[in-house]
């Protein structure tokens, strides 16, 4: 969790660095890492197309890695030599890029739990503070789905707290139905959005794995920058029964990429058809040419780092 969070910052700026000389200028560096799959029960065929998709998405910028299997079990070799950034080397390397499309719930349903969920730590007395609504940072019912606020600090806590039998019993007939994600940093408040999104397939739509066809930058009619995307039309047919329960309950969409919610769009033009839409938010050109590179960039097994290093290369 916590370095899922120490990447947040870096997992925007991924893929645009063009600009920094991984391409065109001579190599400076040599990287050298050793890693393995987090997933034990991978065949040797699916671990051999993990490793074909991160020489893809290296190749999509104009440089191919060399990666070799070392004389251990599912422990791997990978050597570069670039002018690049090794930061975004190591991040290319290790960020898987899965994304879904949950229903959020119900605001007014998760301001309702929150409050119920902090009663169960309430000891009635004067002065004392409710240890489970003291982990927020900020918590304002009514100002959309991201609605609490948690500091990094706190997370831990916070995640303990709500896995607690007693909090979820407040979920009633949701138990099992919900899951609780955080969102990208809120900069001015230093601090993550706590979002509750319906989880289980069974009780809600979703769209997850090999749904997006293409996407690609756009900007809007005022001139924001937005994320255009084509589903595949297994997809699209899903995404216009989200899009039409999300007009019709008034709710949102959360886009989440490796378990981090990118944005909650509402909708209130109605289901939309087609396969096309659009995605905006409070984002910069950078974040959302970012967000078109992973949407486009075929997604990678959760990879455990053993070692990851630089040299400088003799002139």
């Amino acid at each position: 969790m916590l370095r899922k969070f120490s990447q947040l910052g870096l997992l925007l700026v991924l893929f645009t660095f063009v600009s920094c000389g991984l391409l065109w200028e001579k190599p400076d560096k040599r990287t050298e890492a050793t890693f393995g799959f987090q997933d034990k029960s991978l065949s040797d065929k699916q671990m051999e197309e993990g490793l074909d998709a991160i020489r893809e998405r290296f190749k999509k910028y104009g440089v191919r890695p060399d990666i070799s299997a070392t004389e251990y079990h599912n422990t791997f070799y990978f050597v570069m030599e670039t002018s690049g950034d090794a930061q975004i080397i190591e991040d290319l390397l290790f960020t898987p890029g899965n994304i879904a499309f949950y229903e959020v719930w119900d605001t007014d349903k998760f301001s309702q739990f929150i409050l119920k969920a902090s009663a169960k730590f309430d000891t009635h007395e004067e002065g004392a503070v409710n240890p489970f609504l003291d982990k927020f940072q900020s918590f304002q019912p009514g100002y959309g789905p991201e609605l609490a606020y948690v500091e990094v600090d706190h997370i831990m806590h916070v995640d303990r707290y709500l896995e607690m039998p007693k909090v979820q019993d407040v979920l009633g007939e949701e138990q099992g139905n919900i899951c609780f994600k955080y969102g990208l940093e809120n900069k001015q408040l230093g601090s993550y959005p706590l979002y509750a999104i319906r989880c289980n397939s069974e009780t809600a739509v979703s769209l997850k794995g090999g749904i997006i066809e293409k996407a690609s930058y756009d900007n809007d009619y005022a001139g924001y920058p937005v994320v255009n995307i084509q589903m595949t039309s297994e997809a699209a047919k899903i995404w216009e029964v989200m899009t039409k329960r999300a007009s019709d309950q008034r709710t949102q969409i959360a886009i989440v990429i490796d378990d981090i919610v990118y944005s909650a769009p509402s909708v209130v033009t109605g289901p939309i058809t087609g396969g096309r839409s659009s995605i905006s938010g409070s984002f910069t050109e950078d974040q959302v040419r970012s967000l078109v590179s992973i949407l486009n960039t075929n997604p990678i097994p959760e990879l455990s780092m053993h070692s990851f290093g630089v040299q400088g290369l003799l002139e």
